[in-house]
């Protein structure tokens, strides 16, 4: 680091070596460069990169980079989705050759139509689990010439709320259609 003739900081890289002169005396070259604008890309860089992840960290949502050919390039999965998709196992496979095949049909077909769609192409899908029946919505969106993003988002207690109340609704038509036999 050194100070220049307008008083402002800059770093310097050096690179030395030690030779001989010609009258056998030891010699010093030293070759110097200012890697200021560098240093400081490079510290915008990684605070970019830690409010990246700090965001991405606070998202509950799975959110991953996907080649258009499926290939899985990123993935940021939250500790609730860690043991259904573990990251380590799809970065670098082909999505719909890892998840069940009729899934794999939703996606192709969402990322056949993402560039044409207004917004996000969305479609749920259900996921057995421990006997226990899961909700997931997707949501595709186009990320520059040959990557999508995908959304997953956990939506079971939207559907089960859904389900029940079609339930409830069928139980009532059901309900009244008997009064009316009855009546």
């Amino acid at each position: 680091r050194y100070r220049s003739a307008d008083g402002s900081y800059r770093l310097l890289e050096g690179l030395g070596r030690a030779v001989v002169g010609p009258d056998g005396e030891p010699l010093g070259i030293i070759n110097a460069r200012d890697v200021t604008e560098s240093e400081e890309l490079a510290a915008a860089l990684r605070e970019s990169e830690t409010r990246y992840r700090s965001l991405l960290g606070a998202l509950p949502d799975v959110i991953s980079r996907i080649r258009r050919d499926g290939l899985v390039l990123d993935f940021h999965v939250p500790p609730v989705f860690a043991t259904e998709f573990p990251a380590e196992r799809l970065i670098g496979q082909c999505l719909p050759d890892v998840i069940p095949p009729a899934i794999a049909r939703q996606f192709v077909e969402a990322v056949a139509q993402v560039d044409d769609s207004p917004g996000p192409v969305t479609y749920r899908y259900g996921v057995d689990s421990n006997a226990v029946r899961l909700y997931r919505e997707a949501r595709i969106v186009p990320h520059g010439p040959d990557e999508v993003l995908s959304i997953l988002r956990d939506v079971t207690a939207e559907m089960e709320a859904d389900l029940a109340l079609r339930a409830s609704k069928t139980e009532l038509e059901a309900s009244q259609a008997e009064l009316r036999a009855l009546a």
